[in-house]
């Protein structure tokens, strides 16, 4: 058990509840990956566990202290740690935006290139192939990044909102689950809307009908 202090660069959407993740300080910077947990069978966060101490939910560029209580690693998803759901987050500071690329990464690739589903481009990485990576989080900046909504027949069969950008030489269309963004954009009607330059949470998830899909956990405009 420990504390960890953690720049938020992601509060998303996951099942019924909410998947955080950050950069918590380590070795004189904020470079480490954390993705806290529950020991719930989604692993997801629940209200108010993803909320700071005063009941306001936890934004991004917040730093917050946690509490944790041990690692929880998942196969590609080596930044998993088991949190301490009964100690509140605690706001102490926020991370300023002109500082962000200190923060970034810099992947030859977004995992792997080559699988796409109906409506995304690049947004998914087979099961069988997840052996491949150790790690499922990216803080990456792109110049040419777009909100697409347009109607996908499968399995939604509705308007929905996907983030569209290239990177290293390959285009990507991956699912939002930001919940700030598609509040935001979910009420507009279908079309493209250029953000040009952003800073972009890109998380890999957990294996389902036999993939492990590339989503966008977190969106900062820059």
């Amino acid at each position: 058990m420990h504390n960890a202090t953690f720049v938020c660069l992601a509060n998303s959407r996951k099942n019924n509840g909410r998947c955080i993740a950050g950069k918590a300080f380590y070795n004189g910077s904020y470079s480490k990956w954390i993705r806290p947990v529950t020991d719930r069978q989604t692993h997801a966060l629940e209200t108010p566990e993803h909320r700071i101490i005063t009941g306001e939910d936890s934004k991004l560029l917040d730093i917050l202290t946690i509490q944790l209580l041990k690692p929880q690693a998942n196969e590609h998803q080596q930044e998993n740690w088991l949190m301490n759901v009964g100690v509140p987050l605690n706001k102490v500071g926020e991370f300023s935006l002109t500082e962000i690329h200190k923060l970034l990464d810099s992947p030859a690739s977004l995992w792997s290139v080559g699988s796409s589903s109906g409506s995304g481009i690049n947004d998914r990485v087979p099961h069988s192939e997840i052996s491949d990576f150790e790690n499922s989080l990216y803080l990456v900046q792109v110049e040419n990044f777009k909100i697409e909504r347009f109607f996908e027949v499968h399995p939604y069969n509705r308007v929905t909102t996907r983030g569209a950008f290239s990177y290293g030489g390959h285009d990507y269309r991956l699912k939002i689950t930001d919940p700030v963004f598609e509040l935001q954009y979910n009420k507009k009607p279908a079309g493209i809307y250029d953000i040009k330059k952003a800073v972009l949470t890109l998380s890999l998830g957990e294996a389902f009908n036999g993939n492990c899909y590339k989503l966008i956990a977190g969106i900062i405009p820059v």
